[in-house]
Formats: C-alpha cells, structure tokens, sequence
C-alpha cells in the first residue's frame, strides 16, 4: 500500500513538474516572437518622385503683338518695351510656363511623406533654350532666381548664341525643401519674384525666363525619401507559430519525464 502510495505521490510531482515547465515554455514561445515582431518593425526607405515636362518649338513662328503663346510657354514684352512688339525671337522678351504635378500617379505618396516629415532631397531641372547673349538673363521660380551669369560661371552653360541642354539641381543654387514645397502646395502658389506671370494653382510650380532666349523644353524632377515600415504579421498567423512551438516544446518535456521515470 506504501509502495503504490508513494508511486502515486511521484507521478502526480512529475506531473506537476511537466505542468510548470510547458507553462514556461509557453509564456517563452509568446514573449519572443512578440518582441521581435512588434518591438522592433523593421523599415524599409524607398525614392518617391514626380516629374512635369513642358515643350514648344525651338523656332516659333513670329508674331507683332503683346502675347506668344509657344506651345506650353507664354512670352511677353520685356517691362519697360512696349507691350505690342515682336515676339518669338527671344529678344527682350519675358517668357513663363507652369510645371504642373496634378496628374502624376506618385503625387500622393509624394506629398504624403514631405508633408509627413521627410525633405525633398533632390530638384532636378532640365532646360533646352537657345540663348541670344543675356549674359544678365535670370531664371525665377519657386520663390528663388538664379542668374545666368553664375551658371555661365560654374560650366552649365556657354556663352555662344546657339541651342544648347542643361540640367541642375535646384538645390545647389539656394533653393530649400520648404520654398519648393510651399509653391506646389499653396492653394494658389504665387510666386513673388515674377510680377509678369498669373498665379499658379495647386500642385503647380510656376517659372519664368528673363530675357534674351528661346525656351523649347523645360522639365522639373521632384524626389523625396518615403519611409515605410513592413507590416507585422497577422494575430492569428503569430498565434498558429506560437502553438506549434508550444506543443514541439511538450512533446519534449513528456519524452525527458518518461525517459527519467525508466531510469528512476
């Protein structure tokens, strides 16, 4: 009877022991892929860009009159000429146009991560033009000027009268991530530095050329650093993980308890 009690006594302790050790195993499996998981989300930084492109001819017709519209270009009379001249021979001439993001398929991502914290890291504008001297020629736009006479200076440019392409970023003559994005998202972005263009609407970034050239192409390339964070997997899939882990570990444990009793 003695015998048969005391075999009872060490079975239920066993039992017990294997009770606390699957507890233990359990609360390990959770606490571990939680933390993993959900303490630390992994983030990935991807590029987001968008781009506006605006053409017109490189020889439009000429005309005598206050206003060329050159396909996306609109050119007017330099202040202090006449406002009826001749027009298309870049000369004396102030010439606009509009970069306009609206239908861009990443504009929403764009303004969602610059609006969330992210800077524009790079404003790339390209420019195809035949100059006609103007050495004191300046380009304006979003709330900044760049003279001719210091990309002439730095290489962008020569001074020879013929057609030529260029292309820098903004950012390398003074333009800032709040003066480019202040423009594109005003309500109604005027910029302050041209008084002979209209306002620009939203989602739209107004330049303009003063004086002595023919603009027939002209693009602006915006980008940003969107950040993303990776999705964390789903309550059930992370439960299904935590009670494979959990029957592995007691399907061990019952194995080392049976394994001690024979040898016990």
């Amino acid at each position: 009877m003695w015998v048969k009690f005391y075999q009872t006594s060490k079975k239920l302790k066993v039992f017990k022991n294997v009770k606390n050790q699957i507890l233990k195993g359990l609360l390990v499996a959770v606490a571990v892929p939680l933390t993993l998981v959900l303490g630390n989300p992994s983030k990935a930084s991807a590029l987001v860009s968008i781009s506006s492109t605006v053409t017109g001819s490189a020889n439009p017709n000429r005309v005598f009159d206050t206003t060329l519209q050159n396909g996306d270009f609109t050119s007017t009379a330099n202040p202090g000429n006449p406002a009826r001249t001749t027009l298309g021979d870049g000369l004396d001439e102030n010439t606009w146009w509009v970069f306009d993001y609206s239908n861009d398929s990443n504009l929403g991502a764009f303004r969602n991560a610059v609006t969330g914290g992210n800077e524009i890291t790079s404003a790339l504008l390209t420019v195809t033009m035949q100059r006609n001297g103007g050495f004191n020629d300046t380009f304006y736009g979003a709330r900044k000027g760049i003279a001719m006479s210091t990309l002439e200076s730095n290489g962008v440019i020569n001074s020879s009268s013929n057609l030529q392409t260029f292309t820098i970023d903004l950012f390398d003559y003074g333009f800032t991530s709040a003066g480019i994005f202040g423009e594109l998202d005003a309500s109604t972005a005027s910029n302050r530095n041209v008084a002979i263009a209209p306002d620009a609407a939203q989602n739209q970034i107004l330049f303009a050329y003063q004086d002595d050239a023919l603009i027939s192409s002209a693009s602006l390339v915006l980008t940003t650093d969107a950040i993303d964070v990776q999705e964390v997997p789903e309550p059930t899939a992370l439960l299904g993980t935590v009670a494979v882990v959990g029957f592995g570990a007691l399907q061990r444990r019952r194995k080392k308890q049976q394994d001690d009793n024979i040898l016990g």
